[in-house]
């Protein structure tokens, strides 16, 4: 004879904690679209909202909020003087820290060749300072390393910039 710890479970065991989990799982489903269908604005708001903030920082490449930009790398951006830019999802930013327009700032005393105009930056990756210069083609020594292309300037109010990641 077996003992009743031995036996396998009868089928009237196995359909009533079957019933059991379709009954927990019904009610579950029920609570959780109840909860949905009673806050389903706030829900929408957020969905909408959340949509939104995607679509910023993945599509728009340029976002700017007064004397500050966004942008995704290898994006132009226009940089004025007191402007800053800021790579998305990353710690790096460049602002303009000087314009080299006159090469023969002393009256007879020229550096480099008289046609040579400069845009200085000040560029910023994870807290340490680089200044860079756009007539000089160096990469930032920085990791990740990035180089900043000037596009066109005026050499006194502005530049055309590309922030390029090597």
């Amino acid at each position: 004879m077996l003992d009743n710890t031995d036996q396998q479970p009868t089928n009237h065991s196995i359909k009533r904690k079957s019933f059991l989990g379709r009954l927990f799982s019904v009610k579950l489903i029920r609570i959780i679209t109840n909860f949905f269908y009673k806050f389903r604005k706030a829900f929408v708001a957020i969905v909408i909202i959340a949509t939104v903030f995607i679509a910023m920082f993945s599509f728009i490449p340029v976002i700017s909020f007064k004397n500050t930009k966004l942008v995704n790398s290898n994006t132009s951006v226009r940089l004025e003087v007191g402007q800053t830019v800021y790579l998305k999802n990353r710690k790096t930013s460049v602002t303009i820290a000087s314009f080299v327009s006159d090469v023969c700032a002393i009256p007879g005393t020229c550096f480099g060749n008289i046609n040579e105009k400069d845009v200085e930056y000040m560029v910023k990756i994870d807290g340490a300072d680089y200044v860079v210069s756009s007539a000089v083609r160096t990469t930032i020594d920085g990791t990740p390393k990035y180089k900043i292309e000037t596009e066109s300037s005026d050499y006194k109010t502005y530049a055309i910039i590309k922030i390029v990641k090597k």
